[in-house]
C-alpha cells in the first residue's frame, strides 16, 4: 500500500475526521486529537513527517529520492511544519513504481499531479457541505505549503517515504482558514449525501462509472468557479455547469424550456430546494442567462447585483450535485437515475 500525506490550504479543523479511508488531522489553535478517529496506518507517518521544518527537508535527500526540483524548492519552503496545517492523508490505489528510487522529472510531475487531484476529490466532498451559497469564503489548494509551493509526501508500508514538491502557484491564499469544528464534522458525517461520496472519492471508480465521473466532474468545476474573480465569467461558468448536470449524455442537446424544466426538477431534490425553484430557473435562463448580459455592466442594466444571481446560481448547482449523487446511489435499483430524478420532482 501507498499513502499520501499532505496539507490542506485554508482550511482549520479542529479535531480529527474520517472521509472513508482517508483521515484528516487539524491544525492549532483549539486542536484536539482524538485517535479513534484516525487511521493508524497514517498516525505513525504524520505523528513523524509532520513534525518536521520544511527547511530541514533537504537533510532527507539521500533517503527520499528527492529529485533536483524537489531541493531546489524546499529551498524556499516557509519556516513552517505539516502540523501546523490541516493535513490529509489517504491510500493510493494507483501502481506508482518504486518510490524509494528518485525518477525523472517528467514522472515526477505527473505523480505529483496524480496525487493532488486525487486529495482534492477528497477534500471536494467536504467542499460541497461547507461552502454556502454567495459566500465567497473557500478552501484552497491540498498539497499547498506557502510562498507558492505544493508537495506531498509519497510512502509505503515499509521504510521508504518520497517527497515531491513544484511551484504550483504564483499566488499564495490570502483568506483567513475557513473554521470546522467537531458539530460542523459530525452534521457532514450523518449527512445521507456524504454518506455515499465519501467512499467513491477515496477511489477511482469513476473510471468505470460515468455517473460518477460526471459528479465528481461537476464538484471540481464549482471548486474551480469559486476561485474566478471576475462575476460575470464566474455566473456563466456556474450556468454551463448546470447545464451539464441536467443531461445524462454529454451529446445531449436540450435547450429553452425543456431544459430549465430538467434544471428545475433534478435542483427541487437538493437540500435547498423550495416551492419556487422552477421560477428561479426560468427567470435566470430567461432574463439574467442571456449571451447579451454576460458581464457586470449589462447586469446592472437589466437591473441585476451580480453576486445576488451567482448565489442563486449557486443554490441550484448544489442541489443538483447532491441530488444526482442520490440518483447515482440508487442506479442498480431504478435503471435510469435522470428518469427517476424528473419523476419525483414535483
Amino acid at each position: 500500500m501507498h499513502y499520501i500525506l499532505a496539507a490542506v490550504e485554508g482550511l482549520h479543523l479542529t479535531c480529527d475526521f474520517v472521509i472513508y479511508s482517508a483521515a484528516l488531522y487539524g491544525c492549532p489553535p483549539d486542536y484536539e486529537t482524538i485517535p479513534t478517529l484516525a487511521h493508524d496506518a497514517y498516525r505513525e507517518p504524520y505523528k513523524y513527517l509532520g513534525s518536521v521544518p520544511f527547511t530541514e527537508y533537504q537533510q532527507f535527500a539521500d533517503i527520499s529520492a528527492m529529485d533536483a526540483v524537489t531541493l531546489e524548492a524546499c529551498k524556499s519552503l516557509p519556516p513552517k511544519c505539516l502540523k501546523d496545517f490541516t493535513c490529509v492523508a489517504f491510500e493510493l490505489t494507483e501502481e506508482i513504481g518504486d518510490i524509494s528510487e528518485v525518477g525523472s522529472m517528467e514522472q515526477n510531475d505527473q505523480l505529483l499531479d496524480m496525487v493532488l487531484e486525487r486529495g482534492e476529490r477528497i477534500i471536494d466532498t467536504l467542499r460541497l457541505f461547507l461552502f454556502k451559497p454567495g459566500n465567497n469564503t473557500s478552501i484552497g489548494r491540498v498539497g499547498a505549503m506557502g510562498n507558492g509551493l505544493g508537495g506531498a509526501w509519497i510512502g509505503d508500508d515499509g521504510d521508504h517515504a518520497k517527497f515531491v514538491s513544484r511551484r504550483v502557484s504564483s499566488y499564495e491564499f490570502v483568506q483567513a482558514p475557513m473554521e470546522v469544528a467537531l458539530a460542523d464534522l459530525r452534521r457532514i458525517y450523518n449527512d445521507d449525501v456524504f454518506k455515499e461520496l465519501k467512499s467513491a472519492a477515496c477511489y477511482s471508480a469513476d473510471s468505470y462509472d460515468p455517473l460518477l465521473n460526471r459528479i465528481f466532474q461537476g464538484l471540481r468545476a464549482f471548486r474551480e468557479s469559486r476561485k474566478i474573480e471576475d462575476a460575470a465569467t464566474r455566473f456563466v461558468r456556474l450556468g454551463t455547469l448546470a447545464e451539464h448536470l441536467a443531461k445524462k449524455e454529454p451529446s445531449e442537446r436540450y435547450q429553452g424550456r425543456i431544459l430549465r424544466e430538467r434544471i428545475a426538477k433534478i435542483a427541487q431534490s437538493g437540500r435547498y430546494s423550495d416551492e419556487d425553484i422552477l421560477s428561479t430557473t426560468i427567470d435566470l435562463w430567461d432574463n439574467v442567462r442571456n449571451p447579451l448580459t454576460h458581464s457586470v455592466e449589462s447586469f446592472a442594466e437589466i437591473g441585476r447585483v451580480a453576486e445576488e444571481e451567482i448565489a442563486r446560481l449557486e443554490k441550484l448547482v448544489i442541489n443538483m450535485l447532491q441530488a444526482v449523487t442520490t440518483a447515482w446511489k440508487l442506479e442498480e435499483f431504478v435503471g435510469d437515475p435522470y428518469a427517476y430524478l424528473l419523476a419525483q420532482a414535483p
